[in-house]
């Protein structure tokens, strides 16, 4: 599924239960998205921050 803009997004699925999370816009892209999706989708689970600020 991709966004109507192309850009990607990665959060939780606000119309479902509080585990479903969505991930658009990796049409074409989807191996250059994946690393930086694990690392989003791991934090946003465990309510925690990989990357600095």
């Amino acid at each position: 599924m991709n966004s109507d803009d192309g850009i990607a997004y990665i959060s939780k699925n606000p119309f479902d239960q509080e585990n479903v999370y969505i991930v658009t816009s990796d049409t074409g892209i989807g191996m250059t998205h994946i690393m930086i999706v694990r690392i989003i989708l791991t934090d946003l689970i465990l309510q925690s921050r990989s990357l600095p600020r």
